[in-house]
């Protein structure tokens, strides 16, 4: 009983916080508590909103950063070296992944169940145990890729030059490992602002190291040992924020207790999923680095971090969603859980459908910006993009199998997905090249999480859909339609202009249609939340002034 009791205590502090933080008063919280007609409470709703709001600005800036560093080491070193710069980078995430182990999601989950237990001895136990082990695991593999460079660049895809770029990666495994499962770790406290700091600081430091190295002359060298230098100082960032996330749990007063073995058993199937996910991500790149040039892998390289801008959105729900997941799963409240489900899959779908618009109308234009030569991968850009928005309209379905314990049923519809993957783009790639790679991932991605979305349902009993998704697509439909007539009314106009011309396009007539044909109540707690809160920043500046 007095466990239940700190745990329900500890939850309503955080829940009280994000409250504060929208500047509501208890009697407006009391008077929306129906306002949703079911499913999720408003205050649920809200802090959902609240907290991916955080994440979404970091995300952001982080898939803006890495945008921006891929667009300015393609045009410094050209799409030859700018596919030798995917490959390296492409192998060191595989072996930063399983460095981490999983523990990313392992420390969240039995994180936040401990936190919101109140007990301080595991809580702490779990988040040392995430962040050595992740570091200690990345010295044992960082040594390992660095000593089999050579066999990998000139035995395995032919490309000798690769091998200096292999070695210099394989210092950043240690820290980059350590600094992912930390970040983290700090989100089953109920705040997301510190994982927002590491999300940002990262690629934007790496950002500005590439492009400095790289205009130096130093050419891809350059370029990996900025990702090193920005992996080390962010792992101490990341050290950090723990430190600020539970400074009761510093020092020697609470002697952590672990449960490695529960945690690995957690976790580590959970690794294996993500590897098989990055299998999935990865086989493209992979298999054109074996059967094409290194020109072809940076082409299809500039494609498919286009791509990647459509998940933002889903990314920043996700983060924010997954202990509220754990926490709704462990005490049993499935109807708060489906009505959240049902909440963020529609923002997430209403939210990417314009980018997807956008990337499709102005694939080309896109493009350009990675300088002459790019604009080959049109096409591959926009059947990447359908698999993605495929992403967005399924929801958070892996997160809520993983949360529930399901994880060996999320490994085995993953390991379903990489064999498709695998042999779609070993058929495909020899024939139709960078079209065929981006055929492949597409339709794998695709399955995935249709796939994904039927266990949902077969072992918690709940969906995301009703009729509000029809109105998405609907409203959807009509701003495609008048994208592309306004695309073939400026078929020669300048890159820049178009994809200025083509937003606004898209937004005139998405946000209208998709008002007129209704939206949802928990739509509605959202808005006049955020209506409430520029409402009361509005009085308080007025009043300053009069104050003054």
């Amino acid at each position: 009983m007095t466990s239940d009791r700190s745990g329900r205590s500890a939850a309503n502090e955080v829940h009280a916080a994000f409250d504060a933080a929208a500047g509501r008063s208890s009697t407006e919280i009391a008077e929306e508590q129906t306002a949703t007609g079911g499913g999720a409470s408003a205050g649920a709703i809200r802090r959902l909103a609240l907290g991916a709001g955080t994440i979404f600005v970091a995300k952001v800036a982080n898939t803006g950063a890495k945008f921006v560093t891929q667009v300015v080491v393609a045009r410094l070193l050209g799409a030859e070296h700018f596919g030798l710069y995917a490959l390296c980078i492409v192998i060191y995430q595989i072996a930063e992944l399983f460095a981490g182990m999983g523990l990313d999601s392992g420390s969240v989950r039995f994180g936040s169940i401990h936190h919101g237990n109140g007990d301080a001895q595991r809580l702490k136990g779990v988040i040392r145990d995430s962040m050595t082990i992740p570091a200690a695991a990345g010295v044992c593999l960082g040594l390992a890729l660095f000593l089999s460079a050579d066999l990998l660049a000139s035995g395995v895809f032919h490309k000798p030059a690769m091998a200096t770029g292999l070695r210099i990666a394989a210092v950043a495994l240690p820290f980059g490992s350590m600094m992912n499962v930390a970040a983290f770790a700090t989100t089953a406290s109920g705040v997301t602002h510190y994982l927002a700091y590491v999300w940002t600081a990262h690629p934007t430091m790496n950002l500005l190291l590439a492009g400095t190295l790289c205009a130096m002359g130093l050419g891809l060298a350059g370029a990996i040992w900025a990702w090193v230098a920005a992996s080390v100082v962010c792992a101490g960032f990341a050290a950090w924020c723990v430190r600020a996330t539970w400074p009761h749990l510093v020092g020697p007063t609470i002697q952590p207790l672990h449960s490695r073995k529960e945690l690995l058993s957690y976790s580590w199937p959970l690794a294996m999923g993500s590897f098989v996910w990055l299998v999935l991500l990865w086989t493209d790149i992979l298999v054109l680095g074996y059967f094409g040039t290194e020109e072809e892998v940076g082409v299809y390289r500039a494609s498919s971090q286009t791509s990647l801008l459509l998940t933002m959105i889903i990314v920043s729900l996700n983060t924010i969603f997954t202990p509220t997941i754990a926490d709704l799963l462990n005490r049993r409240q499935t109807t708060e859980l489906h009505g959240l489900f049902r909440a963020s899959t529609r923002w997430s779908l209403a939210a990417t459908v314009p980018m997807f618009l956008m990337l499709c109308v102005c694939s080309r234009d896109l493009l350009r910006i990675f300088g002459s030569g790019f604009e080959r991968g049109a096409a591959s850009l926009v059947v990447l993009a359908a698999g993605q928005l495929v992403t967005a309209g399924t929801g958070s379905c892996g997160q809520i199998l993983a949360m529930a314990g399901r994880q060996y049923l999320k490994l085995y519809g993953d390991l379903a997905m990489a064999i498709m993957n695998i042999v779609l783009n070993l058929l495909l790639v020899p024939a139709y090249g960078i079209l065929g790679a981006a055929a492949a991932t597409a339709v794998s991605v695709g399955f995935v999480h249709v796939l994904r979305l039927v266990q949902v349902y077969r072992v918690i009993g709940i969906y995301p859909y009703n009729g509000s998704f029809v109105r998405v697509l609907v409203a959807g439909t009509a701003a495609g339609a008048a994208a592309a007539g306004v695309r073939a009314l400026l078929p020669n106009v300048q890159f820049v202009v178009a994809l200025v011309v083509l937003s606004i396009a898209i937004l005139v007539v998405y946000l209208p249609v998709l008002w007129m044909m209704g939206i949802e109540n928990e739509d509605k707690t959202l808005f006049r939340d955020m209506w409430r809160r520029i409402r009361g920043r509005r009085s308080a500046i007025h009043a300053s002034i009069g104050d003054a």
